[in-house]
């Protein structure tokens, strides 16, 4: 799985990182507040953060590396505000992405961390985002 998804997100032009290590994925899964997806997991395994866009959404993702996850995800006060939340991604742009322990990736701005309630749905399954992930062009 790891490298036929690797495949295809390279040939899809999303920029790759090396793939996860062992120690920093069981530290990240240890570490979340929910148990991750498995999607979210394959991902990492594939290529531990990247970047790109979402295609059809025209905004750019940068995978956070899986090291970086919880620092980021308590440095932007998700925990406080959103503990059954996990901020993963961002736009580059002064947006979030974000998981539930459902498998559903939400939006915000970094202005609306503190307000979980606008926090918009854009995939209902983590799989939704990786199939959308690719390059600007």
């Amino acid at each position: 799985m790891r490298g036929r998804l690797r495949a295809e997100l390279g040939a899809r032009g999303f920029r790759l990182r090396d793939p996860v290590g062992n120690f920093a994925l069981l530290r990240l899964i240890q570490a979340a507040p929910f148990s991750l997806p498995s999607a979210y997991l394959d991902l990492l395994r594939a290529t531990n953060g990247g970047s790109g866009v979402l295609s059809g959404k025209g905004t750019g993702l940068y995978l956070t590396a899986a090291e970086q996850v919880m620092s980021e995800h308590a440095g932007w006060g998700v925990d406080e505000h959103a503990p059954d939340h996990l901020l993963f991604a961002s736009d580059g742009d002064g947006g979030f992405y974000l998981f539930d322990e459902a498998g559903r990736v939400r939006s915000c701005k970094s202005s609306e961390v503190g307000s979980p309630e606008s926090w918009r749905t854009v995939f209902e399954r983590f799989e939704e985002l990786i199939a959308a992930l690719g390059s600007a062009g």
